[in-house]
């Protein structure tokens, strides 16, 4: 049966209802603590065994409690088994609930039903931090990574953990499916990046959560309401203990004989501890009262108007990470990610049974993006074949294209491409198409050096700069051209003869 005192009952209510809202048997025990409320148990041991006292919940008591069936109306036997080895050590095992020697559903009233322990046992399982963390959901907690503990690798089935890498922003979080690279000694299944991955689930999660948002915060208000008058019937129940006691010890101090002053003087000091004990009490309640937060209708107003604004307090930067997390719990069962070759697999399941599927480009490694794009290195290609690097580099800047490190191109960042591409420089393509250098002019007319520079800058002989220093490849001599005697009389290249290069045509 249930116990019989009415505090008892409603300070285990409690507990049950702060799980449900918190997941988490920590968080449980941080709320009894913060509102110092009391929580009864039995004494098993000493002279005062059986006695009701009660005191400060630890976290053992709230396991206890929440893996406990017969708060569940069940009576069971069998839940564990004791096997001793060779060293006479005994090992306790628990078993489930399928190989226990007996359970009989509503064999007496419970707290909760049998539902309701079946899905307390599957939170506390995904709480859990065992040995397999690779298949274990975790509660969740402040890291950056939006649905950490939901992710599953796409390869293998396992369940992805979560790695943190430095950026100039801040952190970033990949999924990484490691379990067999820790316990094989093998190379991990595969890593996600996670940051766009947490931005399309923060995308759907409010997309779903806009058009019921309102409904559900006006059910926490009242849930919020109903926990605090909860807190204060136990306060106050504890404070009509305390009072009782009070007059139960001044009874006794004035039913003593005043000649016996051993006894009085005890009975006596028992009552002023009993009164200390009920003052304390009281200024504690009044404490929690004055500090505890409620709600004005126009603080009410206010919540419900952000409610319908779901946007705007996802975006906000006051909002924790931790509430982002618990809202994605709310209609996320799991997210399954695949990493393909150009693109990032994301199948979402929701706690309705739906799926939805989501393939977003996969973010470039830090090699990629430095890496200058294929249309960019073709058209150097191309300028190369009209003139040399400083040529090249101005005519990117005048078309607005933009190098991978830095605002603009220059002589020495386009030799450098042209280098790493293997491309031909602008001299190697004239010396394909029979340009000659100096030296070369100078044996062919059997002339000076001086002499070919002169009929250069005369515009008798046609000739490229192929660098910026500027040193000169001249044409094939294929147009007419004079010789000393006639240069001297004054002979000018008419431009029917002169030759027309691939810049002119």
């Amino acid at each position: 049966m249930l116990d019989p005192d009415a505090a008892v009952q409603q300070a285990i209510h409690l507990l049950f209802d702060t799980f449900a809202r918190t997941g988490s048997a920590w968080k449980t025990v941080q709320f009894f603590t913060t509102h110092a409320i009391p929580f009864p148990r039995r004494v098993h041991n000493g002279p005062h065994r059986g006695e009701l006292v009660w005191g400060p919940l630890v976290h053992g008591r709230v396991r206890q409690i929440l893996h406990n069936p017969r708060y569940a109306g069940a009576f069971c036997f069998g839940r564990t088994h004791t096997r001793y080895t060779g060293d006479h050590k005994s090992h306790v095992e628990w078993l489930p609930p399928s190989e226990w020697m007996a359970l009989v559903h509503n064999a007496h009233p419970g707290y909760i039903t049998w539902d309701h322990f079946e899905d307390i046992q599957r939170r506390l399982r995904d709480n859990a931090k065992t040995y397999d963390t690779a298949n274990s959901a975790h509660s969740p907690r402040e890291g950056l990574a939006l649905i950490q503990g939901l992710v599953l690798c796409g390869r293998c089935g396992r369940r992805m953990t979560v790695r943190y890498h430095e950026r100039q922003w801040g952190l970033v979080p990949d999924y990484v499916c490691q379990y067999e690279g820790i316990a094989e000694g093998q190379a991990i299944c595969q890593s996600v990046p996670g940051q766009a991955i947490d931005a399309t689930i923060g995308e759907l999660v409010v997309t779903i959560i806009s058009p019921t948002v309102l409904q559900q915060t006006l059910a926490v208000q009242e849930e919020y309401r109903q926990q605090m008058r909860a807190v204060e019937r136990l306060r106050q129940q504890e404070i009509d203990r305390a009072r009782y006691e009070v007059h139960a010890a001044h009874r006794r101090y004035l039913l003593v004989d005043p000649a016996n002053r051993l006894v009085a003087q005890s009975l006596e000091t028992d009552w002023n501890t009993k009164l200390q004990i009920l003052a304390d009490l009281e200024a504690t309640a009044d404490r929690h009262h004055q500090e505890e937060p409620t709600l004005t209708p126009s603080q009410e107003a206010a919540i419900a108007a952000l409610a319908t604004d779901v946007p705007r307090l996802w975006a906000d930067l006051a909002t924790p990470q931790r509430e982002r997390k618990r809202l994605v719990r709310l209609v996320i069962a799991d997210v399954t990610l695949t990493r393909e070759t150009e693109h990032i697999l994301i199948q979402v399941r929701l706690h309705s049974g739906h799926t939805q599927t989501f393939r977003i480009p996969r973010p470039l490694t830090i090699g990629e993006r430095r890496r200058t794009a294929a249309s960019i290195v073709q058209q150097i290609d191309d300028l190369l074949n009209e003139g040399p690097e400083n040529y090249v580099a101005r005519v990117l800047n005048e078309r607005g294209v933009r190098p991978v490190d830095g605002p603009c191109f220059t002589k020495d960042s386009v030799r450098h491409l042209r280098e790493a591409h293997h491309l031909k420089s602008r001299r190697q393509r004239l010396r394909v198409q029979g340009w000659l250098t100096q030296n070369e002019v100078a044996a062919a007319l059997h002339c000076g050096i001086a002499t070919v520079k002169a009929w250069r800058r005369q515009g008798v002989l046609h000739a490229e700069a192929y660098n910026d220093h500027p040193e000169y490849l001249y044409a094939p001599l294929t147009y007419p051209i004079p010789n000393k005697g006639q240069w001297k009389r004054g002979w000018t290249a008419t431009p029917e003869v002169m030759p027309q290069t691939e810049k002119e045509v």
